[in-house]
């Protein structure tokens, strides 16, 4: 054998097994990869596991939520057609998309319910944004829209978030921040209004000094609360009840929001029959009022409004867990802190309800009934009262108010209370029944007066009046505004560790790295 070709076996040997190693390699790449495949096939089909690690659970879906959508049965599209021009749009709607994740991850868990979820940006897919605004007559790109085989609900991104005006020392003008986040409410009001059929309707009565669902007025009007109720699928509508032959029958809830004059006995009548066929009512009063319902109430649903006014001359903020600070305050506003066990206040632990001049509220034994179990006895639960602080004034021309022993009563006094009528408590017999709910103060839910708890409690309780627990206590989320509060000497050193001291140590290390390979 000659030299040459005894040099030739080990190259052909050595070519073999590059081959084959390379061969081996790719094999290998093929079948990691099919098992990625397979394992991410298998885990969406049979495995899911979400987990939200924002900070307070910012996404995470009430139990009131899930407990509705477990109970749907539709094939539901939503689409998200939002501008993401500035960084507070692609905030908003990296929120919103995040939101409406959790709600596709509770889709897949139910076999009757199904979301079809598309985010669409004007700017880029233009056709598709023209195509939904022809379809749905969009008026603006700031909107989610949900579509239930033709029932359609859109929902402004004014409607989602909430913002308020902060003043820093620093600058001129107020700064336009988010406070509140109502994804939730607005959504699943949206989902349950696009598959249901029957969207409740809620009568605002007219005539008597109250407040107006079309006044846009501060203080005043109600077109922020009628706002809301829309936005929560309830359809909002005004009456006279003097022009009318009784209440309308699609009328699901009555509602008297502060008036000032005194009702016919007609109207007074017509409100006795209304109550009497099994329907709701919300009845909103001012201190010093007189309406006429109030034998109605004493008599027929065992509650006593009494001419008084609930005072408290004093403001107990909590600081911290266990720091309270107790501070002077004028009587006019009470400040509402302690609530009844009920399902229209099981939400508003450790909220806070303003309240202006509020009429108390009495519960009294309903003449002639003394057994508690049976279905026609009123069932009255005081649902807030002032704190042990506050007493019941009874003379109003008295400034400032103060306390009067054995004629004024000593806190806590209710301002808030609902009653049930026509069910056996614990017992679900299946038949109609009444529900009130009676709150001493209608000026708490004016445009501009909403804060705080005061919209929360009002819907919370028009949502039992209308046997939507689903969507009770739902409440919007606050965003946390996190100030890094810094003094000129701290921005000094920060600026020479972020701009000088670290880029230097990296050129140095550059260096010393440079000059060891160099030598």
């Amino acid at each position: 054998m000659s030299k040459s070709a005894a040099n030739m076996k080990p190259v052909a040997w050595s070519g073999r097994r590059r081959f084959a190693t390379g061969l081996n390699v790719i094999a290998s790449v093929v079948l990691a990869t099919v098992v990625v495949i397979m394992a991410n096939v298998l885990s969406a089909r049979y495995f899911h596991f979400q987990a939200d690690l924002s900070s307070e659970r910012f996404f995470e879906l009430s139990e009131k939520t899930r407990q509705m959508l477990f109970g749907l049965e539709a094939d539901i599209s939503i689409y998200v057609v939002i501008r993401p021009r500035t960084i507070e749009q692609q905030a908003v709607l990296r929120d919103i998309a995040n939101l409406l994740k959790e709600y596709g991850y509770c889709a897949k868990k139910s076999r009757s319910l199904k979301l079809n979820i598309e985010i669409v940006d004007p700017d880029r897919d233009l056709a598709r944004a023209e195509a939904l605004q022809q379809k749905y007559g969009l008026a603006s790109a700031d909107v989610v829209v949900f579509d239930a085989d033709g029932r359609t609900k859109c929902v402004t991104v004014h409607n989602i978030v909430e913002y308020e005006y902060q003043q820093s020392p620093s600058v001129i003008h107020a700064k336009k921040v988010r406070s509140s986040f109502r994804g939730e409410q607005a959504f699943s009001s949206a989902i349950l209004a696009v598959t249901q059929a029957k969207r409740p309707v809620a009568y605002f009565v007219r005539g008597h000094g109250e407040h107006d669902i079309g006044d846009f007025e501060e203080h005043v009007g109600y077109s922020d609360i009628a706002r809301s109720m829309r936005l929560d699928n309830i359809d909002v509508r005004s009456i006279s009840l003097t022009e009318r032959n009784g209440v309308p029958a699609d009328c699901d809830v009555l509602v008297v929001a502060g008036p000032t004059k005194l009702f016919h006995r007609s109207e007074i009548a017509t409100i006795r029959a209304y109550l009497d066929a099994k329907r709701n009512l919300m009845l909103l009063l001012h201190a010093g009022k007189p309406t006429g319902l109030e034998p109605l109430m004493a008599e027929e649903w065992g509650l006593f409004l009494p001419r008084e006014k609930v005072v408290e001359k004093t403001l107990m903020l909590r600081i911290g867990e266990d720091t309270v600070v107790t501070l002077p305050g004028t009587g006019d506003e009470l400040y509402v802190r302690r609530y009844g066990l009920h399902e229209i206040t099981a939400g508003l632990n450790n909220v806070t309800m303003a309240m202006y001049l509020p009429r108390s509220v009495v519960p009294v034994a309903a003449p002639g009934t003394t057994a508690r179990n049976r279905a026609d006895v009123p069932i009255v639960s005081i649902l807030a009262s002032s704190s042990d602080n506050g007493w019941a004034e009874t003379d109003f021309d008295e400034e400032p108010p103060r306390f009067d022993e054995g004629v004024d009563r000593r806190g806590p006094v209710g301002v808030a209370a609902a009653i049930e009528k026509g069910r056996v408590p614990g017992v679900n017999i299946g038949l109609a029944f009444s529900r009130i709910v009676v709150v001493g103060d209608s000026d708490f839910v004016a445009n501009g007066r909403m804060s705080g708890g005061n919209e929360d409690f009002f819907l919370s309780s028009v949502n039992w009046l209308l046997e939507r627990e689903t969507l009770m206590a739902i409440g919007p989320k606050s965003y946390e505004h996190i100030l890094l509060q810094m003094d000129d000497t701290q921005v000094r050193w920060l600026f020479l560790m972020l701009a000088i001291a670290m880029p230097g140590m990296v050129v140095v290390l550059g260096l010393v790295v440079w000059f060891r390979r160099g030598r």
